[in-house]
């Protein structure tokens, strides 16, 4: 795969949960990442899953929060 956002060598977890924290305090957030932002880019399998999570409850305009992030 030639994505210049997969980089093996460069790996923050801290970034990643940042990102994740962002999106889930402020869903606007996710209007700018969420096209570039996929879920194979983030390290940390934990993240991968709760960002997958967001996609699905930003794709049924749900409302995304840490509460309905956590309940599913």
């Amino acid at each position: 795969m030639n994505d210049p956002y997969m980089n093996d060598s460069i790996v923050s977890i801290e970034a990643e949960r940042g990102i994740v924290g962002a999106i889930l305090l402020d869903n606007s957030v996710f209007d700018s990442a969420g096209e570039r932002l996929k879920p194979e880019h983030f390290h940390s399998e934990f993240c991968k899953a709760v960002y997958t999570e967001i996609i699905k409850q930003m794709n049924t305009a749900k409302q995304c929060d840490v509460v309905t992030v956590g309940m599913a």
